[in-house]
């Protein structure tokens, strides 16, 4: 049936976006570090469950909740860096057993998770019930979608133009290439 193969194909492209921005992370990673990071999805949630935690329990609309969530990843991600992955390169660590160390991070968040907001579907206070949107024929575009697809259309675009114009995004392209070449260069790898 050609509608409802219309509404999936819109589904998966909303569902794919979501995906190619978590993957980005997940690539620049392994590009930069060499190590598959098992426990990159669990901090990927970290960003949706504490702009539900904001949203939800604290009150907070949406969208200050959302940068306010972005500030807080950032920081996350900061401190695993420098006082988790930084320290275990720096003894020389093997990248197997740093992948072991993705693991049980991984299983230690999770489980957090599910304890904290448990295993059931969430939505924020904004994007609960929406009946209401752009028809495209067969399609309903909900404004939530819309939304999705903006965001991630700007964020995928926004990486892409770091990566390729701005001096880090030179920087981090040249040590996912080759590390030593790049250190050589006096590029700081860790950085």
């Amino acid at each position: 049936d050609f509608d409802r193969g219309a509404r999936r194909t819109v589904a998966c492209l909303k569902f794919g976006l979501i995906i190619a921005m978590c993957a980005i992370g997940l690539s620049l990673i392994f590009g930069t570090t060499g190590l598959v990071n098992f426990a990159h999805g669990e901090l990927v949630a970290f960003g949706s469950l504490f702009a539900y935690f904001l949203n939800q329990t604290v009150g907070m609309h949406l969208i200050p909740a959302a940068l306010l969530t972005v500030v807080a990843a950032v920081l996350l991600g900061s401190a695993i860096e420098r006082f988790l992955w930084r320290p275990a390169r720096a003894r020389g660590t093997s990248l197997t057993a740093l992948l072991v160390v993705t693991i049980g991070v991984g299983l230690f968040v999770r489980y957090f998770y599910l304890y904290q907001f448990g295993g059931n579907r969430l939505s924020y206070i904004e994007y609960k019930i929406q009946r209401r949107g752009l028809d495209l024929g067969p399609v309903t575009l909900l404004p939530r979608d819309i939304a999705i697809f903006l965001i991630s259309i700007v964020v995928l675009g926004l990486v892409a133009l770091c990566l390729l114009r701005t001096r880090m995004g030179k920087a981090t392209r040249a040590v996912a290439d080759n590390r030593d070449l790049a250190e050589s260069s006096g590029i700081d790898v860790n950085r």
